[in-house]
């Protein structure tokens, strides 16, 4: 069960100004790839949130495109289940249900310790200074109240763990799950429910760091599963709330 607190906001405001107030004034309009990538990016910003319907024509005024292109980015979001299709009613932001939540979490899981391994067995000059440099950005975004920058950092800091990790396969894997986290987190908590894990990433560092790869593999571990509790705590006492 998802919150409805998350979709009420994007109901009443334009939709320019929730994609950034973009707006629609370059003459020759946007193609496909940019309009995915703007999308995209409001979805995972909780600029869209889960459930908010996207509709063709309203998307097509604000990029100052065609709804043919608007159609192609709308497929290729629905093909990385950031958006769904629902039968006579049309595009929405996806909502994902607390049964996928547990599955991407459950993968996440396996990929990442795979990636804290090969990492730790092989990590390249200035590994651990790239990650303690993000840790403090996605640190000062959180006390500064910049909960969304936050979000955005946190999962960068997973992503860039794969990047080091220097296996493509993984880190390939890895994305698609990524980039459907923050929709997962964000439909059943709020945005300033994930600083309680800044510490969980600092102590990651620190175990890659002496090159203990089991301690960083079980922190790993240890770290997403507390991630899936807050969200299954969350949607647990939403689903009270409305009995």
């Amino acid at each position: 069960m998802t919150l409805d607190r998350n979709r009420a906001p994007a109901a009443r405001r334009p939709l320019a100004e929730l994609l950034g107030g973009i707006g629609g004034s370059r003459s020759a309009g946007r193609d496909a790839d940019e309009v995915f990538d703007v999308l995209r990016t409001a979805v995972l910003d909780h600029r869209l949130p889960p459930g908010t319907q996207l509709k063709e024509q309203a998307l097509a005024d604000a990029f100052g495109c065609n709804r043919a292109v608007v159609r192609a980015a709308l497929a290729r979001l629905e093909s990385v289940r950031l958006v769904e299709h629902r039968p006579n009613r049309g595009v929405f932001v996806a909502t994902p249900s607390m049964a996928e939540a547990r599955d991407i979490f459950a993968a996440r899981r396996v990929i990442e310790n795979a990636v804290i391994e090969a990492l730790c067995a092989a990590p390249p000059p200035g590994a651990v200074a790239a990650l303690r440099q993000l840790v403090a950005r996605e640190q000062a975004s959180y006390r500064a109240g910049r909960a969304a920058e936050g979000l955005h950092l946190s999962v960068e800091f997973h992503r860039l763990l794969a990047r080091l990790a220097g296996n493509s396969v993984l880190r390939d894997f890895l994305e698609e799950l990524l980039g459907r986290t923050p929709l997962v987190v964000l439909s059943f908590t709020t945005l300033d429910a994930h600083n309680c894990a800044l510490d969980e990433h600092s102590a990651i560092v620190d175990a890659i760091e002496r090159g203990e790869a089991g301690t960083a593999v079980r922190l790993m571990s240890t770290h997403i599963r507390h991630l899936e509790q807050r969200v299954a705590g969350s949607a647990a006492s939403a689903e009270q709330g409305k009995r």
